[in-house]
């Protein structure tokens, strides 16, 4: 090294120190002697590996040899910048911090023949480095949140105590340690393991986007599982920006977890017995102001008002809205007579009511309500019922009992009734009997007409109940031709614009019972359909009879208007109707609904809404036809004569069946009433009168009636038989009776009976 090289660093305001290849110091400058604290006399010679120097990293840590600036640059012949060590100055036991860069001068040849050393004083930048930095790692470690940083490859570097507490694991144990170790069993809040991608500091490492609040499951070395809500952030270098490592913060939600799963597991239970009570709760606020609030309402509101819990809560004015308005000014001055009276004493609100849910149907539901002061307004807490079902049960009760009403009332309009038809049915047949072909033309035609009339006062005490209608009825009758003259009745006298079809599938389709009956049946289906097509752009009906599994069905189908289901339910209830007022009673298909039920038939009823309907009657079938009956010509030649007592308080009635009989051969003594039928049967029992062979006896009489007469002859002479005739033969059973006939008697049935009792 010449004089002027020496000079010239001399000159230089850095320290400055050289070293031969050997790594010894050939040279330094008196800045460097100053700032070792070392002369050059003893500096000379010396190596950055002498023992001396007690070279430590900003870590604390000491040195290796081939760490050391000199002989890094010794070793790979490249220049080292920028490295931090603290060296002891001098003889002093104080370390001094040395900002150091080295740099190889080499020969003609490219030979290293000198290294080149320059540091400066760092130590308070270094100390004022170390200090802040632990104060960081005493914020760190007394953090409540638990803190690890991650190498840029993702293993843990440092961690907190509050890290370690969490985890179960100390540093020394964690350390090196990747978030893809198995041993974490990471999962998710579902039990779900979690994939590699989806951890959050991996998330991070790979897009250098921070995570915020991951819950995730974490495996304690306990076996215990710790939850932990994980944030991250990425760690940059500050020099180029690229990713020096991640930093996590998490806090241990374990506890947290538990108790919120125990708070959903209450919730649910509570929303169970909620919806398994038969009413739904709630809670109402209304302010001095008007305005409402729904703090609470149980789950199965939807069930009941046809709203979301949700919704509810979000637009309460939908509570009261359902009700109608003039019922909702009442309930509300009820409810405002329930407020807290002075004493702090509150009235409960109770109060059934109907609303109309969004979708159009109507319900029934009953509050009880207990108001309570919310300070700024009134607290109403209380359940809602849906009483619809107990409504309909009383609705049912009230038709039950309106059909006794009726069933009574046809009883007398039938005792009536019949007493005339027994009068002219009879009188009629007897003179069409015996008179020209032309007149008896005209008296055939009124005996149809009674038939048809006793025919409807038996439909009127089935529909009634009064009486079972199979006990009545013992002909059979063909269907087949009842519905091809019913359809054509409907065609002649429908609108034309009305179109009928009839598809009869059958030759025969015999049921138990009587044409008027059965033919109402068939015409009022038919009256019915007609009804729900008029105004239709395209009225079409439909009939079909046809026969499947014992049964006679007879199906009436129209493109009609259509039923809801409320309707469909009521069709053939009493006094139900859908026309307008006038335009029909809703007995047209009561009753014929009540003749099928005692035919022991039934129903089925189908609608759509513009669409139109279908009434389906299925009606056991019977093997037919039943046995022509005896003609009253024929009958009296197989009669042998009779001498039969008639006992009715109606003399015109009493007349008629006397006639008949008379017809048919039989000799007839008559009794006005219950007491002289008993007195002529004493009379003939003192040998005083001549024996019968026959009591007719009529039910309804006033004084001694029919039953009490019959029970003193079943008591008294019980040989002799006794044919009841009644208006009414559902009246109950009538131990002791040979025969029950019903009035209006016609001939052909008085003479079936008489042939039974001389066999």
């Amino acid at each position: 090294m010449d004089v002027q090289s020496v000079e010239w660093l001399q000159a230089m305001d850095v320290a400055v120190v050289v070293h031969d290849p050997s790594g010894r110091i050939i040279f330094s400058n008196q800045h460097a002697q100053d700032l070792l604290g070392v002369p050059s006399s003893q500096l000379i010679g010396m190596t950055s590996l002498d023992e001396h120097w007690s070279a430590i990293d900003v870590d604390g840590r000491t040195v290796p040899g081939d760490q050391h600036p000199v002989m890094q640059v010794l070793a790979t012949g490249q220049a080292v910048r920028d490295t931090v060590l603290g060296v002891v100055r001098g003889e002093r036991p104080e370390r001094i911090w040395l900002l150091i860069s080295a740099k190889p001068i080499r020969d003609a040849q490219g030979t290293i023949q000198q290294v080149v050393v320059t540091f400066t004083d760092v130590t308070a930048a270094q100390r004022a480095l170390q200090q802040s930095e632990a104060t960081y790692r005493s914020v760190i470690r007394s953090m409540s949140e638990g803190v690890v940083l991650h190498n840029a490859d993702g293993s843990i570097r440092e961690c907190n105590a509050s890290a370690e507490k969490a985890l179960g694991l100390t540093l020394e144990q964690m350390a090196g340690r990747s978030p893809l170790d198995p041993r974490w069993r990471l999962e998710k809040p579902d039990g779900t393991p979690i994939a590699n991608h989806e951890i959050p500091s991996e998330i991070t490492r790979a897009t250098g986007q921070p995570c915020q609040n991951v819950l995730l499951g974490v495996q304690r070395p306990s076996g215990e599982r710790a939850w932990l809500s994980v944030s991250t952030d990425p760690l940059r270098d500050p020099a180029d920006e690229t990713l020096a490592g991640v930093v996590a913060t998490f806090a241990d939600v374990t506890a947290e977890r538990e108790v919120r799963l125990q708070l959903e597991s209450s919730r649910a239970n509570l929303t169970r017995v909620l919806d398994a009570l038969p009413g739904v709760l709630f809670q109402v606020e209304v302010t001095d102001a008007q305005t409402v609030n729904i703090p609470f309402v149980g789950g199965r509101i939807h069930d009941l008002l046809g709203v979301t819990k949700e919704r509810l809560q979000t637009e309460p004015e939908l509570m009261r809205a359902v009700v109608d308005p003039e019922e909702r000014a009442r309930m509300l001055q009820a409810l405002v007579a329930t407020r807290a009276r002075e004493g702090g004493d509150a009235r409960p609100f109770d109060r059934e009511f109907m609303i109309t849910r969004p979708s159009g149907e109507t319900r029934w539901v009953r509050a009880h309500v207990v108001p309570s002061d919310a300070g700024a307004g009134q607290l109403y807490t209380g359940v809602l019922l849906d009483v619809t079902e107990a409504h309909a049960l009383a609705d049912g009760l009230r038709t039950t009992q309106r059909r006794e009403v009726l069933g009574d009332l046809a009883a007398g309009v039938a005792h009536n009734f019949n007493n005339l038809l027994a009068v002219i049915l009879p009188n009629v047949e007897l003179a069409a009997a015996q008179t020209t072909d032309e007149t008896r033309e005209l008296l055939d035609e009124a005996g149809v007409a009674a038939r048809n009339a006793a025919d409807l006062v038996r439909q009127m005490l089935a529909f009634g109940r009064r009486g079972t209608f199979t006990d009545v009825v013992a002909d059979s009758v063909d269907l087949v031709p009842l519905v091809r003259e019913a359809v054509g009745m409907c065609r002649r006298t429908f609108d034309r614009a009305i179109v009928v079809d009839a598809s009869v599938e059958v030759p025969h389709a015999f049921v138990r019972g009587t044409t008027g009956p059965v033919q109402q049946v068939l015409l009022n289906l038919l009256l019915n359909a007609r009804d729900a097509v008029q105004g239709r752009a395209d009225p079409r009906i439909t009939a079909r009879l046809y026969t499947s599994d014992g049964y006679v069905t007879f199906e009436v189908h129209d493109n009609g208007v259509g039923m809801n289901d409320d309707v469909r339910r009521r069709v053939g209830e009493p006094f139900f109707t859908t026309k307008a007022a006038g335009r029909g009673t809703g007995l047209g298909l009561a009753s014929a609904f009540a003749t099928i039920r005692e035919s022991h038939g039934r129903w089925i009823v189908e609608s759509t809404i513009d669409v139109g309907s279908t009434i389906r009657v299925d009606l056991p079938a019977v093997d037919g036809p039943v046995p022509a009956r005896t003609t009253p010509t024929q009958a009296s030649n197989a009669l042998p004569v009779l001498r039969i007592l008639v006992v009715d308080d109606e003399p015109l009635v009493r007349k008629a069946i006397t006639r008949q009989l008379r017809m048919v051969g039989a000799v007839v003594d008559e009794a006005a009433d219950g007491a002289a039928a008993l007195a002529h049967l004493a009379e003939i029992s003192e040998g005083r009168a001549p024996r019968i062979d026959l009591l007719i006896l009529d039910l309804s009489m006033p004084g001694l009636g029919g039953r009490a007469v019959l029970e003193r002859v079943v008591h008294n002479w019980p040989e002799l038989p006794v044919m009841i005739v009644t208006g009414d033969p559902g009246e109950g059973a009538l131990q002791g009776a040979w025969a029950v006939l019903q009035k209006p008697v016609r001939l052909e049935q008085l003479t079936a009976q008489l042939q039974q009792l001389v066999r």
